[in-house]
């Protein structure tokens, strides 16, 4: 019941104080209206409309730095060593250090792959972790590391850190599948 409460109270607080809003690369930051971000991933692009204007807006990765909605914080990286941006939500972030990660699910296939990665503040990736919705012992192995992964990087982030165990708690029983819903539920921490 505790952390039941915890979790009701973060997510009301992050409402509560969440503005829907897009950063540029100009430098120009614009309103974003409720419900209307959407991701394609394929397409390396967002979709969003703007505070009074019903007209939608598709803007390339390269083109913003991050959009905040809800409760939710999505940016994009051009990670070290890549010659591509990408775009990742973003679970919690520190003075040095952030937490991001993504899904997919491939054409006609039921498993979905989740990838998070530990980014240092120039983008070099410090540690990564790939993981699916599969049944075998490989999948259920990978799930059952997330937890230690994460609180090694980001101790410090204890409303984070709460939110996850509860998640981790007893899945042993189950596989490891509830972990899952702490990233299909995404949740923005700034642990700054």
């Amino acid at each position: 019941m505790k952390h039941l409460l915890l979790i009701l109270f973060s997510f009301t607080t992050f409402l509560a104080f969440a503005e829907d809003e897009i950063l540029l690369k100009n430098g120009t930051k614009a309103m974003i209206k409720p419900n209307t971000f959407r991701v394609d991933y394929n397409e390396h692009k967002i979709t969003y409309q703007t505070e009074g204007n019903s007209k939608e807006v598709t803007i390339l990765f390269k083109d913003f730095d991050w959009v905040t909605v809800g409760i939710n914080k999505f940016q994009t990286f051009k990670f070290e060593g890549s010659s591509t941006v990408e775009g990742y939500f973003v679970l919690s972030e520190t003075t040095s250090k952030k937490l991001v990660f993504r899904s997919y699910q491939e054409e006609e296939s039921s498993l979905i792959k989740y990838t998070f990665y530990i980014v240092d503040n120039n983008n070099k990736v410090l540690d990564f972790h790939a993981f699916d919705n599969g049944t075998s012992k490989k999948s259920i192995t990978q799930r059952s590391e997330i937890f230690l992964k994460i609180r090694y990087y980001f101790s410090e982030c204890t409303e984070m850190l709460q939110r996850l165990e509860v998640y981790d708690q007893y899945s042993s029983d189950l596989n490891h599948n509830r972990v899952l819903l702490f990233f299909k539920t995404p949740i923005y921490y700034n642990c700054k």
